[in-house]
């Protein structure tokens, strides 16, 4: 299958998708319990599915190198193929996908521009993230607090829209590849630094740590049940180290 990429929660379903799509796997039993599912076949060539998002009962699910998205309406059992709705040739290179304030957002890695979608992935529109045409690797997009939040890894300004149509720059350099909301804070980590970043609105940004940089590979959020509090939590690239994050209101 090319290997998993991303999973999403949502309607009481875990969905994990695969490169191909092929043998992707959706659960309803909190992860006890899984099916194999096919995603819509990408073009062939070096296309591949890239992130999933889930919202208004609906999981879309985009691609690099490929112009088609893909949803579903019954918890990834079936999915229906959109082709050519989200790109242009030259132009198919959705990194990431977020949902929020009733609408879809995904963006680029490699230009400034995103697309939306407000009728659950059926059709999307265009939009321009940055007017800065030297910003192009685009990593991750959330949504929390009312916002779209964008990052890049130039080691520059990150960007907040409350629409996914207009953009607004934040007033701090934040540069990083791995991005997640969660307790009223965005917290951005660069995984080859070590440098962490929170903030609650996407414009006004605070270092909050420094650690070991070179190995992270993906962030999450959940309850620590020794603990009792919600913390973040990073694993490396191989998933052997991880490692928890305080941050956020408790």
């Amino acid at each position: 299958n090319g290997g998993w990429v991303d999973a999403v929660h949502g309607n009481n379903t875990f969905i994990i998708i695969s490169k191909s799509g092929q043998d992707s796997l959706t659960s309803v039993s909190q992860g006890l319990t899984w099916l194999s599912t096919n995603l819509p076949a990408l073009p062939a060539g070096e296309s591949y599915y890239s992130s999933i998002a889930y919202g208004n009962n609906t999981f879309v699910a985009v691609a690099r190198g490929a112009e088609n998205s893909a949803y579903s309406t019954n918890n990834g059992i079936t999915w229906t193929e959109v082709t050519g709705a989200i790109g242009a040739s030259g132009e198919e290179d959705w990194v990431d996908i977020a949902y929020g304030n009733n609408c879809f957002v995904a963006i680029s890695g490699s230009n400034n521009e995103v697309k939306y979608s407000t009728d659950n992935g059926l059709n999307w529109s265009e939009a321009a993230i940055s007017d800065d045409s030297t910003i192009d690797n685009w990593k991750r997009i959330e949504f929390g607090n009312g916002r779209f939040v964008a990052i890049s890894s130039d080691e520059r300004s990150s960007v907040y829209s409350f629409d996914g149509i207009t953009w607004f720059t934040s007033n701090t350099n934040v540069s990083g590849t791995l991005m997640k909301y969660a307790q009223g804070v965005f917290l951005v980590i660069d995984p080859v630094t070590g440098i962490s970043y929170t903030s609650s609105d996407g414009f006004n940004w605070q270092q909050e740590l420094l650690t070991s940089g070179g190995s992270y590979g993906a962030i999450g959020f959940g309850m620590d049940t020794t603990e009792r509090k919600g913390m973040f939590l990073t694993v490396d690239v191989i998933g052997e180290t991880s490692t928890k994050i305080n941050a956020g209101s408790r």
